[in-house]
């Protein structure tokens, strides 16, 4: 690995209400990005890992010993989530010990173990979030993943499908990120080539109007004569606008006037019109 190439992004910081043992103060999920490969970490943070604004630091080395995650971390990153979008009450508490996360101030409504009785719950709220068509979202991806992990699976199995519901749950996120600037983007081109097609037009039509009006002065000045052949009325006008250079007759890449030949193609499209 080659550690100028690999880059850490931090994608959640979630930040406990009081400190934790040992200092404690929060957890991060993130990625690290080295090429085309993406794994993603979990990690608890203290008080010194944070910058001068409050954000957390995370080096490359700490990410990369935090992508063997511990399951238990993610699911209170996960249960804090649905709690913050109302889902599990407030006043529930969630700690971990040698049984795994456990939720203080659960109460069951079942004749079962508070492990099953929210299993239960969890998979009501999966089914919900799947009926409102809220499946794949970041809501079900969280809900998902504590229904199996409090679910009677057997732990290491579950383990690792949180941990692809995990990878999938940030990968798709990542994705409507970008397909959502992507749209914002396309929609600024669309915008800005709908104002570019209209100056070039109100120029074109700028352009039109001055020859036209130079066209009606040659014909006062030389005759109708010399004006029926387009050719000699190009080179009339042509010597009118070099010796006033309006700005609608001149090329801005250059900074000269058009030349005689596209006046020329210009006339007959006057003529039609009826302004010749």
């Amino acid at each position: 690995m080659n550690e100028a190439n690999t880059v850490v992004e931090i994608l959640q910081f979630d930040k406990f209400p009081t400190p934790k043992k040992y200092g404690v103060i929060g957890m991060v999920f993130g990625r690290v990005i080295d090429g085309l490969t993406v794994n993603y970490f979990s990690t608890f943070v203290h008080l010194h890992d944070l910058d001068e604004d409050g954000h957390p630091i995370v080096g490359i080395k700490r990410a990369i010993s935090g992508i063997c995650y511990e399951i238990n971390s993610e699911i209170v990153v996960a249960l804090r989530y649905l709690q913050e979008i109302g889902i599990i009450r407030e006043d529930i508490k969630f700690y971990v010990t040698g049984d795994g996360v456990q939720l203080g101030g659960w109460s069951n409504c079942w004749d079962n173990s508070d492990r099953v009785d929210v299993a239960f719950f969890l998979e009501d709220v999966c089914e919900e979030f799947e009926a409102n068509e809220q499946a794949f979202s970041k809501e079900w991806f969280y809900a998902k993943m504590c229904q199996m992990y409090f679910s009677d699976y057997e732990e290491p199995n579950t383990a690792f499908t949180v941990g692809i519901l995990v990878s999938q749950m940030w990968t798709k996120l990542e994705h409507e990120k970008t397909t959502l600037r992507g749209i914002a983007n396309q929609e600024a081109m669309r915008k800005a080539n709908q104002e570019k097609q209209k100056t070039s037009m109100a120029r074109a039509e700028r352009k039109k109007a001055k020859i036209a009006s130079y066209w009606h002065q040659a014909q006062d000045e030389l005759g109708a004569e010399l004006m029926r052949k387009d050719s000699n009325a190009a080179h009339a006008i042509f010597d009118m606008a070099m010796k006033e250079k309006p700005e609608s007759l001149v090329l801005k890449s250059s900074g000269k006037v058009i030349g005689a030949e596209a006046i020329r193609k210009i006339l007959p499209n006057l003529r039609r019109e009826g302004k010749l």
